[in-house]
């Protein structure tokens, strides 16, 4: 018997691709939009983290004014907001006083109450990051607003009260 071969198949050398300029160029398009998504998902991550960070220590400081510690406020202020505020000022600040009646304290008229964040503002400065979160206090018929800004300096990792302010117009604080 003879054993029937299998016919062959001549292989043809295949043509080595060389790229054109054309294709090099999309490529180069397709590396630098990756590389720049890359980049933009790291810094928004990044963000997060300290708007988080931030809001930390604004949350510390309305806990603070719920309790009317004047003290403990102007602790968390960075040395230009301590040169400006006193404990006593700071709780001077803090007290109404309406006419023909007793002056009455923010902590003892909103207090007890729990304000939401009305709105987040981040800033980055030459001069370190900036954020202002503004708290609405929605115990009473009018609402009230209270403005906190933190700041964090090149190189360091804690943020420190800069100002506050407070209104009964949230728009007059979002300047």
């Amino acid at each position: 018997m003879t054993e029937v071969q299998e016919p062959r198949v001549l292989e043809t050398p295949k043509e080595k691709r060389i790229l054109k300029i054309s294709d090099m160029i999309i490529l180069g398009i397709l590396l630098i939009v990756s590389v720049v998504l890359v980049v933009t998902i790291v810094n928004r991550l990044n963000l997060k983290h300290e708007v988080n960070a931030a809001k930390a220590t604004t949350d510390k400081v309305v806990a603070a004014l719920a309790k009317q510690d004047t003290k403990t406020i102007r602790s968390y202020g960075d040395k230009s907001f301590q040169a400006k505020n006193t404990a006593e000022t700071l709780n001077a600040h803090l007290t109404f006083r309406p006419e023909g009646s007793d002056p009455i304290t923010f902590g003892a008229m909103y207090g007890d109450s729990k304000p939401t964040v009305s709105r987040q503002i981040v800033a980055n400065t030459s001069t370190g990051q900036h954020v202002a979160i503004i708290y609405e206090y929605s115990k009473l018929k009018v609402p009230f607003y209270v403005r906190v800004d933190v700041t964090k300096a090149p190189n360091s990792d804690k943020w420190q009260l800069q100002a506050l302010s407070a209104s009964s117009t949230e728009t007059s604080l979002e300047t």
